[in-house]
């Protein structure tokens, strides 16, 4: 047996805004470069991917793309500084948290 543990950042309202699947999303846009590569490769659309998106940046503030329009070069996505630096904390606080949750579940010998 193990523990799962799901973590949600949500508003003062409750209302969950951040979590595995939005910071996936940001992950893959920035392999990527693209919202709707991103989108497709989790399995959702591009309007659901783009409204996640918009949802972050409403609740913290801060843009988390700067886009390029398409052209000859074509378009594409970036994550901002924030983003990263969104990605890499959530992260940390998932690791700390599922490191704790496993080793509390130990101790309870189920």
């Amino acid at each position: 047996m193990k523990i799962e543990v799901k973590i949600y950042i949500s508003d003062k309202n409750s209302q969950a805004f951040l979590g595995r699947g939005p910071v996936e999303l940001l992950e893959k846009i920035s392999e990527s470069g693209s919202i709707n590569k991103a989108a497709s490769e989790m399995g959702m659309s591009y309007s659901k991917a783009h409204g996640l998106i918009t949802v972050l940046e409403k609740k913290l503030g801060v843009k988390m793309l700067e886009k390029a329009a398409g052209g000859p070069k074509g378009g594409g996505s970036r994550l901002t500084g924030r983003a990263k630096q969104l990605i890499k904390k959530y992260r940390s606080l998932e690791k700390d948290i599922k490191h704790y949750a496993r080793r509390s579940f130990r101790k309870t010998g189920i």
